[in-house]
């Protein structure tokens, strides 16, 4: 039988003081993930735009690019629902203009984040105490991938979350009403990344063999069934087939093997690139996880299935394991938290009492003095706000040189300096600009690929934008279609248009007057068919 050797306290509610102390973690932890997503515009994939936001773009206004994966079933509607729902609410108190919609949804996905870290600093402090929170809270304040990541209108944020709330759910609830809303979160984290079915069935397998858990089987079972037939039925309504996107989705990257197309990576390429975004901070995580592996095993064992099978997937991005890394952060911390009260019990760490005899009231103060200093350096508290402080700095300091290079991203070369806050900025502030310019009829894209300009999340103006093929840049027909051009300031100028500004590595160029139709090979379905 399966030990799942987990003490907890024996209160589940925060005193007022632990309260406050929890706000004010998360106050810092908001201030800078809410600035990063209002003020930082930038992709690190298409992905985080088209497969999400630019589809809710389409839902809440009717139109927008639809890339193959909405095109040929391959996605469920699922995720764009969700973040239509805060578009939506701006459209509707009138907030319509596109940087509004954008900036509410990115707003939202920051609270979902919080919402996370929030059960995070609980399932530490329920494990392992005091110190323990604040050990996880003050570490994962400033973590670099969480602040890259933070704001991204992506399905990993979502899923994090639900996995930390499920963890939480299943270790400190004994009730069946918990255990169905348990599954609940399990079937939405599945529907959001279909990985994360593995965490699932790791659930299952483990609370059979906790005795005093396996009752509550068909409790969560019944909340993953309502949820994946709901995301069942969802398909059905909108690709006419039951789990059309999980099929699709099967088939591309399992039986066709496509996903290889977009790279092999080595079996070290997590540990080498999460090293390479984390830095020190992810020596803490690994040997904090190895300090809990004698009292926390379990929840370590509920994540080894997602974590294994990604490991063995040829194809590999730090996103894919993004869902995990807050419990990672969890179960390092309390594992380290753990092993600071083991060295601290070592020594009684107690001054011998000297009596009052042969002492002077002065050398006698002086000697209390000493035993309350070094009474004091007992407190795991004491240690752990100066290792959270530390940990913090050398976050801050990561996060100020970590490059694009570093992020494992298969689309861009490993010695790429740029800071993973620039990747595609110039031409999302483009695309906000022209959503606010007056009489912009056609955007034509040199050397700029649909899937990197934001779409028209970004842009929020039903026209033409289409990327114009080299050889057409001389092409009358072709020009007369738009009256914006958007291209590297080594290329121009162009018949008819005028300069009319510098954005970093690009330039836009305008010109007086409307817009012909589009050339033949604009689409609104990438790729173009």
């Amino acid at each position: 039988m399966l030990k799942i050797a987990v003490d907890f306290n024996t209160t589940l509610a925060f005193r007022y003081n632990e309260k406050i102390l929890i706000s004010i973690l998360i106050l810092a932890a908001f201030i800078p993930r809410f600035f990063l997503a209002m003020t930082n515009h930038s992709i690190l994939w298409p992905d985080e735009i088209f497969q999400t936001a630019e589809q809710a773009h389409r839902i809440v206004f009717g139109y927008g690019f639809i890339p193959w994966e909405f095109n040929s079933g391959a996605r469920s509607y699922f995720l764009p629902l969700i973040l239509a729902i805060p578009m939506k609410i701006t459209s509707v108190f009138g907030f319509d203009a596109g940087i509004n919609s954008l900036l509410t949804a990115k707003g939202f996905m920051v609270l979902i984040e919080l919402l996370g870290f929030y059960y995070m600093m609980k399932l530490s402090y329920f494990l392992s105490g005091l110190s323990a929170l604040i050990l996880t809270g003050l570490f994962y304040i400033f973590l670099p991938m969480s602040l890259v990541f933070s704001g991204r209108l992506m399905g990993e944020t979502i899923s994090a979350t639900l996995i930390v709330m499920s963890f939480y759910l299943f270790f400190f609830s004994e009730n069946y009403r918990p255990f169905i809303i348990l599954g609940l979160f399990l079937g939405a984290s599945f529907l959001t990344r279909y990985q994360t079915g593995l965490i699932a069935v790791a659930f299952l397998v483990t609370q059979y063999f906790h005795p005093n858990k396996r009752r509550l089987i068909p409790a969560v079972c019944l909340g993953l069934v309502v949820v994946i037939v709901g995301g069942g039925v969802l398909d059905f309504a909108t690709w006419g087939r039951f789990f059309n996107s999980l099929w699709v989705y099967l088939d591309y990257n399992l039986i066709q093997g496509k996903s290889e197309s977009y790279g092999i990576m080595s079996p070290i390429f997590y540990l080498d690139h999460y090293y390479q975004s984390l830095g020190m901070s992810f020596i803490f995580i690994v040997v904090g996880v190895f300090f809990a592996l004698k009292r926390y095993g379990a929840l370590l064992i509920i994540l080894i299935p997602f974590i294994g099978a990604h490991q063995f997937i040829g194809h590999k991005e730090l996103r894919f394991l993004l869902p995990v890394l807050p419990m990672g952060v969890v179960i390092a911390s309390v594992g380290w938290n753990d092993a600071l009260k083991f060295l601290l019990s070592l020594r009684s760490w107690k001054i011998k009492d000297i009596g009052n005899s042969h002492f002077t009231k002065a050398e006698i103060n002086r000697s209390k003095l000493i035993e309350q200093v070094v009474g004091a350096g007992r407190s795991p508290l004491l240690w752990v706000f100066g290792a959270g402080f530390f940990l913090g700095y050398i976050n801050l300091s990561h996060l100020s040189s970590i490059t694009t290079g570093n992020m494992g991203l298969p689309h861009v070369d490993a010695s790429d300096t740029r800071s993973p806050f620039a990747m595609s900025s110039d031409i999302l502030n483009i695309q906000m600009a022209l959503s606010e310019t007056n009489g912009v009829c056609g955007i034509g894209l040199i050397g700029i690929g649909e899937v990197w300009t934001g779409g028209y999340t970004y842009l929020h103006k039903d026209i033409p934008m289409f990327s114009i093929p080299f050889q057409e840049i001389k092409s009358k027909n072709v020009l007369a279609s738009v009256n914006w051009i958007v291209a590297p300031k080594d290329i121009g100028p162009f018949p008819g248009f005028e300069g009319h500004r510098q954005w970093g590595s690009l330039n836009t160029w305008s010109r007086s007057g409307g817009c012909s139709s589009p050339p033949g090979f604009y689409s609104r379905i990438l790729p173009s068919s």
